[in-house]
């Protein structure tokens, strides 16, 4: 399954819209759920930063084995008054 820039930006926020809260999904995660394997890694990896910029995700960890990144649905920031 071959996807545009846009239909994989799509396809991962809503893959990442119906599994959140969850499952902490990773490019990983996404790749292996969108295509079956990890060939896709390196795009889904790109989507995903384009998809940050664009703040239609955020991400959380590290990005170390330990603590790998992990995405979630972006939502505006909350404007708290005391």
């Amino acid at each position: 399954m071959e996807l545009n820039d846009a239909e994989l930006a799509d396809a991962i926020v809503s893959l990442i819209g119906r599994k959140y809260p969850r499952l902490k999904l990773t490019d990983e995660d996404i790749s292996e759920m969108l295509f079956g394997h990890c060939c896709y890694r390196r795009q889904v990896n790109e989507a995903c930063r384009r998809l940050i910029l664009e703040n239609r995700l955020n991400r959380k960890g590290e990005g170390v084995a330990y603590d790998p990144f992990w995405y979630f649905p972006w939502h505006p920031p909350v404007d708290r008054r005391s």
